[in-house]
């Protein structure tokens, strides 16, 4: 078959736009822990960035992610998380995980809040303005366990962890201290938040 100029300029046309469309990070992750529910259908992140909250700094797109509460220190530092949703997922109920299996995880104080972003961070920043960490209504607490994935804690506003997941595109959460010490840190590529669909 021969392409005429036209017919080739179309097809360059569809695979740029193709290879420039998002690629969701689906089961990205070995998720091999024995509390782990469901290991066909995940998640990782497309991106995580680090939120200082001291001076509203942001370390945009860092390989590694923290929750850190020291008591009487004066900055509290939470992760930004971006997943990309790919379409087809609203029909599923989604649940919002964060495990810590990795052996170079560590954790030293174990509770934290996830809280819904109301907008995606897309760029660093040095201090207060935009971009912020965009917070919005908390999903619940969480207590981090070593060997697996963190639990829910009851009596606490949110309990949402589990929601219809959403239309396709990026959406974003964080991670944040809560308590008089939170010590909680993750290598993005093996371990941290990730989203579960049934």
């Amino acid at each position: 078959m021969k392409f005429t100029t036209a017919t080739i300029a179309i097809l360059l046309s569809l695979t740029t736009t193709i290879s420039a469309a998002p690629t969701p990070n689906l089961n990205a992750r070995n998720i091999t822990s024995p509390n782990y529910i469901d290991t066909s259908s995940a998640i990782t992140p497309h991106g995580i960035s680090i939120y200082h909250g001291y001076n509203g700094a942001i370390q945009y797109g860092v390989t590694s992610g923290k929750i850190q509460r020291i008591q009487s220190g004066n900055d509290d530092i939470s992760t930004l998380v971006t997943f990309y949703f790919p379409s087809g997922l609203e029909k599923f109920t989604c649940e919002f995980m964060f495990q810590t299996d990795d052996a170079d995880s560590k954790i030293n104080g174990d509770i934290f809040d996830v809280f819904n972003s109301n907008e995606i961070v897309k760029s660093a920043s040095k201090g207060w303005g935009a971009p912020s960490n965009y917070r919005g209504t908390p999903l619940g607490r969480m207590k981090a366990i070593p060997g697996g994935n963190a639990k829910v804690m009851e009596g606490f506003p949110g309990k949402n962890t589990q929601f219809k997941c959403p239309s396709a595109g990026f959406k974003g959460y964080e991670v944040a201290p809560t308590g008089d010490k939170t010590h909680i840190e993750w290598h993005g590529s093996y371990d941290g938040p990730y989203i579960r669909y049934w």
